[in-house]
């Protein structure tokens, strides 16, 4: 079996990586520009290029040597921030980057792509828990251009004919999540500030709610939809969440009883909580790990 990966240097690219590689005949190739994370699983079934998705020319040549038969693509400007401050770079990314990608999945005929998406999408909905087709409500750049992103997997499924599936990540933690810059998740600088001995900075109230799920789940939600019956995941959006949430406070009051507030940001959702039962019954998915207990293991 024949995988490429984008996006494979950073936290849940790395982490899939390694779950692929379990089957010892597979064969990765990883497309990164490392500018989310530089993780690399040194092992001889997998080769690294440190390019960019939205270079369709050295994408086509890497398609056309390695001819990949799925395609996990995750690589993006995926903090709300940075598509905040530099909207062009994310839109080069998210939306040009996406459709290079699937340009190429079709020219060499790849048998599914699977795309990360996000709960993102949802905004500010005061529907809980939400299903994938509550309408979108697009808080900022990087909302609008993960929507982008699906819209362009639909249409190539619609149009073309390239078995594609998106996945609607909720907010995921665990091991390798990183600690510092644009990428890291907050249950990580939590961790990260306790082990130096400051407060946790919780932003706003700390109030707003999350639908937290494990990185070795949303790796195993990918596979399962690599290999899903098509009739059940193709051209499909897909929630990946545990369907249960908890507050950025009980986060915090889980790590550490030294906590101090910084102001709310903007283009944040309030509250998140997933529907999974769409992935559910298409891939017999279910989480495994609850995020209290995981921190109670792991601060």
């Amino acid at each position: 079996m024949k995988y490429l990966v984008t996006g494979g240097c950073g936290f849940i690219g790395s982490n899939l990586i390694k779950m692929l590689l379990v089957d010892s005949n597979c064969f990765i190739y990883c497309v990164d520009n490392e500018s989310g994370g530089d993780v690399k699983i040194d092992h001889p079934r997998v080769r690294y290029f440190k390019e960019d998705i939205a270079n369709e020319k050295s994408l086509d040549i890497i398609f056309n040597a390695f001819r990949p038969e799925y395609i996990f693509h995750m690589a993006a400007e995926s903090r709300v921030g940075t598509c905040e401050e530099t909207p062009e770079k994310a839109i080069n990314t998210n939306i040009l980057g996406t459709l290079n990608i699937l340009k190429l999945s079709k020219k060499y005929d790849a048998k599914r792509v699977i795309y990360s998406s996000t709960s993102a999408t949802y905004g500010r909905t005061k529907n809980l828990p939400t299903a994938e087709n509550q309408p979108s409500d697009n808080l900022g750049v990087y909302s609008v251009t993960k929507i982008a992103g699906e819209d362009l997997c639909m249409m190539y499924h619609k149009t073309h004919g390239l078995d594609t599936v998106a996945l609607r990540y909720f907010n995921v933690f665990g091991e390798g999540m990183p600690e510092k810059g644009q990428y890291a998740p907050v249950i990580a600088i939590f961790l990260k500030q306790k082990r130096e001995g400051k407060d946790l900075t919780v932003v706003g109230t700390g109030e707003q709610t999350r639908d937290f799920v494990y990185v070795q789940d949303v790796v195993n939600a990918n596979i399962l939809s690599a290999f899903a019956d098509s009739k059940k995941v193709s051209g499909e959006i897909l929630n990946v969440g545990t369907s249960s949430s908890y507050s950025v406070i009980d986060i915090a009051k889980a790590i550490s009883d030294k906590i101090s507030f910084i102001p709310p940001r903007t283009g944040e959702s309030p509250n998140t909580l997933a529907d999974s039962t769409k992935l559910r019954s298409a891939t017999g998915w279910k989480p495994t790990v609850d995020v209290i207990k995981w921190i109670k293991d792991n601060k």
